[in-house]
């Protein structure tokens, strides 16, 4: 299957029709993130291991966002994964 690229013209023409019919396209994306620590480079004296001592758990965090054309973003978190009924009531929450 080919795949679909958006022009910059393909985009104009759908922003068009859009207003025209009193719509709002917006772009959305959803995203978890993780709290556990990343650990880079250690600092323990030569030939001692370090402990490190971790606080968070394999508790993540769950965002969306949306992006309006116009450049403003709406955003919403949660500490659990988003199901069908959470981006819904997200986008219920735009269009209110």
């Amino acid at each position: 299957m080919a795949r679909r690229t958006l022009t910059t013209s393909a985009v104009r023409l759908n922003l068009k029709k859009a207003h025209a019919e009193g719509r709002v396209i917006l772009y959305v994306d959803e995203s978890a993130c993780y709290l556990l620590p990343l650990v880079a480079h250690t600092w323990a004296p030569c030939g001692q291991t370090l402990v490190l001592i971790e606080q968070a758990g394999r508790t993540h965090l769950s965002l969306i966002a949306a992006i309006a054309p116009n450049g403003r973003i709406y955003l919403a978190g949660q500490d659990q994964p988003f199901t069908g009924e959470d981006i819904v009531w997200f986008l219920s929450q735009l269009c209110g």
